[in-house]
């Protein structure tokens, strides 16, 4: 019986590894897809900075 109980609780850990694993996955694409978005919406703004920085290095 507690051998039983003990399987349980161990794939129920394992389950919550796992899901927890695929929701860190999941919210890393959307921060990264969040990301590329800004990007393609302001490339200027990046090109400036890039332009920027060189001035500051003269």
């Amino acid at each position: 019986e507690f051998s039983k109980e003990r399987e349980k609780a161990k794939a129920r850990g394992d389950f919550q590894k796992l899901r927890e694993k695929q929701q860190l996955e999941e919210d890393l694409k959307g921060y990264l897809d969040w990301i590329t978005q800004a990007e393609d919406i302001d490339p200027d703004n990046d090109e400036e900075g890039d332009q920027e920085a060189k001035r500051n290095r003269m």
